[in-house]
């Protein structure tokens, strides 16, 4: 049998020697054998393919859940991290024996405001309440701090001032006092008073609304004036003013005061300033005050 494509005498043969054709079909010599071989290679190169993707991306992602939920998670960085809060949490709370105790040290040493302060947070327990309101009114002695009390019949209020200081608004003054609410001890606050006088002819009005405290080198305070008051008494000018000050306000201007030598405030208006040197009794008074307002602030 000769081949129909290349001529060949390919003889009994079904294939064509030379070029490989089926003599039965006439289409080229395929064997199936080695296509199948070809076809599971391909196959296998695939689905490697595929679980290397698999484990490159679900994996991490699974890994990176857990982290987060916490499930089966061994990292030593995450248990000492909560080591730490419960450490932190067991310091902070303090038992009310505790605190107790450390309160009645203090008031042992005569610090009566730091052991209040000591019994401050604690609630609901009888005999930190009682030692509170002990030490408080030992703490807040105005003899011990050279305070006196100003009480007022007609009034909701009684207020602390410094030995000594007169308040009257004829003289040329400058004091810090306290306020405390007679029903509820704990509502209390600061103020500020100052006064000064001139002469008709000698001196306009000043109608101050800023005040400038000046201590010793660069250091000043401004303030802002509030509840102004003035007064023609024959030729004698008087202007005073009384208002709030804030916690803040009050600490700021005492530390100053209490660490300068010498201290002039200067009281400005419209259009005229007016300046005045505290007293060395004005400036005792003050620290006076200070450090009972700090009392104040420690024990309640």
């Amino acid at each position: 049998m000769f081949c129909p494509k290349c001529g060949k005498d390919a003889g009994e043969n079904k294939f064509c020697p030379e070029c490989g054709t089926n003599l039965e079909t006439g289409l080229p010599n395929e064997p199936v054998s080695e296509k199948k071989s070809l076809t599971k290679k391909k196959l296998a190169i695939i689905i490697g393919v595929i679980v290397i993707l698999i484990i490159l991306i679900i994996i991490p992602s699974i890994s990176g859940k857990s982290k987060k939920s916490g499930e089966n998670v061994n990292d030593s960085s995450v248990s000492s991290s909560a080591e730490g809060k419960t450490k932190a949490t067991e310091v902070v709370t303090v038992s009310p024996k505790k605190q107790i105790e450390e309160a009645e040290a203090l008031a042992a040493k005569g610090d009566y405001a730091g052991a209040a302060y000591a019994l401050k947070s604690v609630t609901g327990n009888e005999e930190a309440a009682l030692l509170l309101a002990e030490y408080r009114e030992k703490a807040l002695d105005n003899t011990l701090y050279q305070c006196y009390w100003e009480e007022d019949a007609m009034s909701d209020y009684h207020w602390a001032y410094a030995n000594g200081v007169d308040n009257a608004v004829t003289n040329s003054n400058f004091l810090l006092y306290i306020h405390q609410e007679k029903a509820n001890p704990q509502s209390y606050g600061f103020h500020l008073f100052s006064s000064f006088i001139g002469y008709a002819g000698s001196n306009e009005w000043i109608f101050p609304n800023t005040m400038r405290i000046k201590g010793d080198g660069e250091k000043y305070i401004d303030v802002a004036i509030t509840g102004r008051k003035s007064n023609m008494d024959g030729r004698a000018m008087q202007e005073w003013f009384n208002f709030d000050i804030s916690t803040e306000e009050f600490n700021s201007i005492c530390e100053l005061i209490s660490t300068s030598q010498k201290v002039t405030i200067r009281f400005s208006g419209p259009t005229y300033y007016r300046d005045m040197e505290l007293t060395e009794k004005q400036i005792e008074g003050v620290k006076t005050i200070y450090r009972y307002g700090l009392a104040f602030e420690k024990a309640y």
